[in-house]
């Protein structure tokens, strides 16, 4: 097709015959593979899938020499029965009339290699040679099977300006630089530059870190198969709602927390049922192991666990290793909780509803303890 963007004009220079796209042409539903094409192109905004408005000032050139209007970017996924291949950088450009899939993109971003025949084409895996897919070629065009590409799932981000990276480091919660690497290039996330200006002043007063203790040998095989559960305060600040404490229930097998301020530790012995009713009506399975500290408010719910079959695991005193899971949430919770406090210039006692925050979108991040998914993916997914 020859497409490229204006800021590439040795493209658009070449004595080469190109197809031309005029608005006369009725649409293509076809992905075609074109060489030259700098990026993927797509007229139909349901074919991708996260995407944000496009806010750069390049066209898109086509063969006759005029330039056609990018209003988002987003990415595209290729499904077949041995692997989903995902686009990133793809454009919706309205007035084409092409579907059109970047050579260059393909191959690089899914580790893969193409080759063609007369009459159809091959894709295969890099590293074993395994064909992948096989496509046709009809009218000396090479394309993909129509059945690969499906609409698009309606998760939808769409952002009306760009950011700096600091800024999505500040909207993501003062996520680490990976992760917010992460997100940006996964869902092509508007963006000035790549770069942090400098180091965040609110991550370095309040973040500390520690070397990670030795993995624990508890293994779950499904949603609530064990809960850790623990207390954390007093806190130095009444909150806005009066909580001097916070409790967090945490699903072992997904790492999902649930977040609840309480003004007292006797509070557990009433939350916990409640607790276990809501998620077990919900996930439609029951909890099996609690994994708790010797504390009074845990040894008084030793009845209620007995009767409904509950394995109650407590941990030694002064041993904090041992409940390693919660402490290092209750760390991850409280830093970025604060940080959000003091990047937002808001007083200590808004500190329940910044730590309900934290905990919110620290279940929306990716870890890498879930091969980079979710904890709120991998529980409602």
């Amino acid at each position: 097709m020859g497409h490229t963007s204006k800021s590439f004009p040795q493209l658009h220079q070449s004595k080469v015959t190109t197809n031309c796209t005029s608005t006369s042409q009725p649409a293509d539903h076809k992905w075609l593979l074109d060489s030259p094409t700098s990026h993927n192109i797509t007229s139909d905004l349901k074919n991708l899938s996260i995407h944000s408005e496009y806010d750069d000032t390049n066209e898109v050139v086509i063969g006759d020499g005029s330039g056609l209007t990018v209003s988002y970017i987003g990415s595209l996924t290729l499904k077949s029965p041995k692997r989903t291949f995902i686009l990133y950088d793809t454009l919706c450009v309205p007035n084409i009339y092409k579907n059109i899939i970047s050579v260059h993109h393909f191959t690089s971003q899914n580790n893969v290699f193409l080759e063609f025949y007369p009459f159809y084409f091959l894709v295969k895996d890099q590293t074993t040679g395994a064909t992948l897919i096989r496509g046709v070629c009809e009218s000396s065009v090479y394309h993909f099977p129509n059945s690969l590409v499906g609409s698009a799932s309606k998760i939808v981000a769409n952002v009306h300006e760009q950011t700096l990276f600091d800024g999505w480091h500040k909207r993501l919660g003062h996520s680490s630089f990976k992760i917010v690497r992460n997100l940006v290039n996964n869902f092509s996330l508007p963006i000035a530059h790549n770069k942090m200006n400098s180091l965040c002043s609110s991550c370095s007063i309040n973040k500390a870190y520690q070397l990670s203790f030795w993995p624990t040998s508890f293994q779950s095989h499904a949603p609530l198969d064990i809960i850790y559960t623990d207390v954390w305060g007093l806190a130095h600040c009444v909150g806005l709602d009066d909580s001097r404490y916070y409790l967090i229930f945490i699903d072992h097998y997904t790492k999902y927390m649930w977040f609840c301020p309480i003004n007292a530790k006797s509070c557990v012995k009433s939350i916990f049922p409640q607790f276990k009713q809501l998620v077990e009506k919900w996930f439609q399975s029951q909890i099996k192991s609690l994994y708790s500290d010797n504390g009074s408010e845990y040894t008084s719910l030793k009845p209620f666990l007995s009767l409904y079959g509950i394995s109650h695991y407590t941990f030694a005193l002064h041993t904090h290793q041992q409940n390693g899971i919660s402490e290092r949430r209750h760390h991850h919770i409280v830093e970025t909780g604060l940080t959000l406090l003091y990047d937002a210039n808001l007083p200590l006692s808004y500190w329940p509803h910044a730590f309900h925050t934290a905990t919110y979108l620290i279940n929306r991040q990716p870890t890498p303890l879930l091969q980079n998914k979710s904890p709120f993916e991998s529980l409602f997914f």
